[in-house]
């Protein structure tokens, strides 16, 4: 990131992402239970990682580093103690 880039603070993004995706107002949004906002959240950002290649191959990643049954191979092929 850019010393220019770190001065921008976009407090609001994060809402924005959110209303776009399930079309609620920032108000809305607000005022929703909280699984609920945290589910819209979630849902809009993965579903903004799904637009791009590179954005696909992190969310890949990410779910390849949550798998629980990954430990287990390594422990077993002895590769973690």
């Amino acid at each position: 990131m850019e010393e220019w880039e770190e001065r921008l603070d976009v407090r609001t993004a994060e809402l924005k992402r959110m209303s776009d995706y399930c079309g609620l107002t920032f108000l809305e949004l607000e005022e929703l239970p909280l699984n609920l906002y945290l589910m819209v959240r979630r849902d809009s950002w993965v579903s903004s990682m799904m637009k791009t290649e590179e954005s696909r191959e992190v969310l890949k990643a990410i779910m390849r580093l949550e798998r629980r049954d990954a430990d287990r191979n390594l422990k077993e092929r002895g590769l973690l103690s």
